[in-house]
């Protein structure tokens, strides 16, 4: 009997030893969130996640994992969330701006 993969987890928070997790952005349906992360030197870096649900029947449950070739830094917050929204329009599940 095949089960579905489960629902991304959307209050995971990712373990880090670089800095700390500001803010998270998702995707229209929550398959791709983008992380602002703030160093520990003030800088602010963006990095993508997707929601991988490839090794299901495996494991059992989807894990975030990171998604794109490296990270994207900025001194501002302001920048950083413009940047965080780019990089989810960028995915095939998109990104809406509801602001």
């Amino acid at each position: 009997m095949q089960t579905d993969p489960l629902l991304p987890n959307i209050i995971a928070i990712p373990s880090l030893v670089d800095g700390t997790v500001v803010e998270m952005t998702f995707s229209r349906r929550n398959l791709f969130r983008a992380v602002i992360i703030r160093s520990f030197q003030g800088l602010f870096r963006i990095r993508r996640d997707r929601w991988d649900v490839f090794d299901f029947e495996i494991i059992g449950k989807g894990y975030w994992s990171q998604d794109d070739q490296g990270s994207t830094l900025t001194d501002t917050i302001e920048i950083a969330r413009v940047l965080a929204r780019e990089k989810l329009s960028e995915t095939s599940d998109g990104y809406d701006d509801k602001s």
